[in-house]
């Protein structure tokens, strides 16, 4: 099986920074553990992201954060999977 490359936009990295500090502003624990399923469900995505369909004319796909309403939207650009955001279920995503 090959593994794909991970890059994040700092879009992203924003977008998952920011829930993190909003769910720490809650409760620690849950913080920490959102940010271990993101990361866990990224490393899930490299190991084989052609198993989620794409949702876009542009071949944008998605992984649904288990536990959490965040969803992972991605392309596959040759060996690499690029993140492009992370987004909370209320928030109208951009067409990408």
């Amino acid at each position: 099986m090959i593994r794909y490359a991970v890059e994040i936009t700092p879009q992203a990295e924003q977008e998952i920074a920011d829930a993190v500090l909003w769910y720490a502003s809650k409760n620690k624990v849950v913080a920490e553990t959102f940010r271990a399923i993101v990361f866990d469900s990224i490393e899930l995505i490299s190991n084989s992201p052609l198993s989620w369909a794409a949702v876009s004319a542009r071949g944008v796909r998605r992984f649904v954060l288990p536990r959490y309403p965040y969803t992972v939207f991605f392309h596959v650009i040759g060996s690499t999977v690029k993140i492009i955001a992370v987004t909370h279920h209320h928030r109208k995503p951009k067409i990408w």
